[in-house]
């Protein structure tokens, strides 16, 4: 008797651990379709910080009909400026920004962000290929030149190696394949923040056609898994 529940559980093991590689290889067998209907991945994270002010720029791509639907479009280049005045400063007159880079230069205009308040601009194309950056920002007679250091050169997980590690993972992405279709969309965002482990941090979330939102974060250094929220637009 003892022989035969040996033997019973012995099955039960062989099967389970037969399913989990089953889930596995299913996983990574739609990780190509996941992949072509990304709608925003961010490549890089460059910032500084001088006398209140603290500027960002992050690349990457994301789709030219930008809609949180679940619908995957074309994809475009894309570097997004921004800035952050000090508490105390106002807004007075053009904002304008010059962005060295290498050898290079691009210059523009800035716009105000009527949600937060920040001055913003959209380079139009990806640098990725500088360690440091530096930008002169002018608005009415405020004038600074801010030195700003690319700090996701040192995580050890890209956008795709994060979100590698989200799907392989956080249960439920399999709910938004319909009839062999991936009714879904991703957005891979690096954020900022000093409450969370090391102040850096991929956000990934899976926007599906019917508006459920699967979210999920994950530490670019060691691909921890640091919270997964299930939402609604």
């Amino acid at each position: 008797m003892r022989k035969k529940k040996v033997f019973m559980l012995a099955i039960v093991f062989v099967l389970l651990c037969g399913l989990s590689v089953c889930l596995v290889a299913c996983k990574k067998d739609n990780m190509e379709m996941y992949l072509d209907n990304i709608s925003e991945a961010r490549y890089n994270y460059f910032c500084g910080e001088v006398a209140g002010y603290r500027v960002t720029f992050t690349a990457g791509m994301r789709e030219q009909d930008f809609k949180l639907d679940g619908y995957h479009t074309d994809s475009i280049e894309f570097g997004v400026i921004t800035i952050e005045l000090p508490n105390d400063m106002e807004y007075s007159g053009v904002a304008t920004y010059r962005l060295e880079y290498g050898n290079n230069v691009t210059s523009g205009t800035l716009e105000k962000n009527p949600f937060d308040g920040t001055f913003m601009a959209d380079t139009g194309f990806v640098i990725d290929d500088v360690d440091t950056m530096r930008i002169s920002f002018k608005m009415g007679e405020v004038s600074k030149s801010i030195e700003m250091i690319d700090y996701s050169k040192n995580f050890n997980l890209n956008y795709s190696d994060a979100f590698a590690v989200f799907v392989e993972n956080v249960e439920g992405i399999e709910d938004f394949l319909v009839d062999d279709e991936f009714q879904a969309e991703v957005y891979i965002k690096i954020m900022h923040d000093d409450t969370i482990d090391i102040g850096y941090y991929f956000l990934i979330r899976v926007i599906g056609r019917s508006g459920k939102v699967l979210s999920g974060i994950v530490n670019p250094m060691n691909g921890e898994i640091l919270a997964v929220t299930s939402s609604r637009l």
